[in-house]
């Protein structure tokens, strides 16, 4: 049983940070990727958010587990669909319920890179590792709560846990950063009718979007504030929640104070809390370390990289 937990940003291969700070990010993710190339996991977990592309509010579940899932490769980001063990992500869910977790289940779940971002970066060359994908609605309020997020994560680290497998849980998100999405009430019709799976997103709409970031990320990279920039004391904070293990520390991170002081991608630290739950479901106690932490004005996003192993298994 491993973890590694990562910052995502769609910016990343497409803006280049003045200062030069990403090229440490690629540097540790590269050397963890040889790490798992010499010794790969049996199976990956990923918790991830998505961005109203393969989940929107005519069926937003607040947790979903797939049993097969696709690529959509959006930002131009390429990974070959995930080998997902039917069979063991059925089972997986299965279990989840007998512990009170009534998540959906998706034989056809489509992945944005909320889940594809960690997937290039460290499986890049060995992509037929089976990978189960667990979202997490992050970005579509009303959202499930810190608390209940860190339970999920530790049901299902204790179903991995009876299991003689070597897993890899992975948690993708930004920490601090808010992206130009505006709330539900305030999309015009024509939009609200994509949201709703009334209407397609058509490639001219989405490339659209993207611009609409690209400008406000190279805006902040400016001194300007088009949203509010990354917050490196707040990751600082939430940060060693997870490092020092203190993770129901994290049931008392309101919502309201997570968007004030990480902003609205700030929910996606959720994942992190869940990854880690997840090892201490499976393992009990571990030992984490922070790789990298970096305020990425170009990628409009606090960038981290944090990889925890178990110190003992529950009950040695």
């Amino acid at each position: 049983m491993r973890l590694i937990c990562m910052s995502h940003s769609p910016l990343m291969r497409k803006l280049e940070p003045r200062d030069h700070l990403g090229h440490e990010f690629f540097r540790i993710a590269d050397n963890l990727k040889q790490q798992l190339q010499s010794n790969p996991p049996d199976v990956i977990v990923v918790f991830g958010p998505d961005h109203f592309n393969g989940f929107r509010w005519n069926m937003m579940p607040p947790f979903c587990v797939g049993t097969a899932a696709t690529s959509m490769s959006d930002w131009d980001i390429h990974i070959e669909n995930l080998d997902v063990p039917e069979d063991l992500a059925l089972n997986l869910i299965k279990d989840l319920r007998r512990r009170d977790f009534d998540v959906a289940m998706s034989r056809e779940m489509q992945v944005d890179h909320g889940i594809t971002i960690p997937l290039e970066l460290l499986m890049d060359g060995f992509a037929s590792i089976p990978v189960i994908p667990v979202f997490m609605n992050c970005v579509a309020p009303p959202l499930p709560s810190a608390r209940r997020c860190r339970m999920l994560g530790k049901a299902v680290g204790k179903f991995f846990g009876e299991r003689d497998l070597d897993v890899l849980f992975i948690g993708s998100g930004g920490i601090s950063h808010d992206p130009p999405h505006p709330a539900f009430k305030d999309l015009p019709d024509s939009v609200k009718d994509v949201m709703l799976g009334r209407a397609p997103w058509g490639r001219e709409q989405e490339l659209a979007r993207q611009q609409r970031i690209i400008s406000a990320a190279n805006a902040l990279a400016d001194g300007e504030e088009p949203c509010l920039p990354p917050n490196a004391e707040w990751d600082k904070g939430v940060l060693a929640i997870l490092q020092r293990q203190m993770l129901t520390d994290a049931d008392d991170l309101d919502d309201d104070w997570i968007t004030a002081n990480g902003g609205r991608g700030g929910q996606e630290i959720k994942a992190w809390l869940a990854a880690f739950a997840a090892l201490e479901g499976a393992v009990g106690t571990y030992s984490a370390d922070l790789l990298y932490h970096e305020v990425v004005p170009e990628w409009m996003t606090g960038m981290a990289i944090m990889k925890a192993d178990p110190l003992g298994r529950l009950g040695e």
